[in-house]
């Protein structure tokens, strides 16, 4: 059975870096792999499209005059929320650097324990 969800995520931050670049960096919640941008236009909120494509594979076999009723399950979060820290590296014109740290949050959707679980009956 085929798990397939498109979920928008959000990335909020706090201040505004300011540096007209964009940037993205991955993490993971549960197995699931996230998503927090940075977008050259100096948004406090980037919306993250993530398509979620996850394959249970299950055997099963029928006798006859039986049937088989299939059902997949998840457990979900659609509006979990993490706080996040974006660490950015300056180096001036002179060579020195200077380190900032951007606090913000990501919210979205987080899945786990994606199974499949079937009943037979007589028919």
């Amino acid at each position: 059975m085929l798990y397939h969800l498109r979920s928008i995520d959000r990335v909020f931050w706090n201040t505004l870096w300011g540096l007209g670049l964009s940037s993205s960096g991955t993490f993971e919640v549960e197995s699931v792999k996230l998503v927090a941008k940075y977008n050259k236009n100096n948004d406090r909120v980037v919306p993250v499209v993530r398509t979620i494509s996850e394959e249970v594979p299950e055997r099963v076999v029928v006798p006859p005059m039986t049937e088989v009723k299939a059902t997949l399950y998840v457990e979900i979060s659609l509006h979990a929320a993490l706080p996040i820290m974006a660490i950015i590296r300056k180096v001036k014109p002179d060579g020195t650097e200077e380190i900032f740290r951007e606090t913000g949050a990501w919210k979205g959707l987080v899945y786990r324990n994606l199974r499949v679980e079937l009943n037979t009956a007589q028919i």
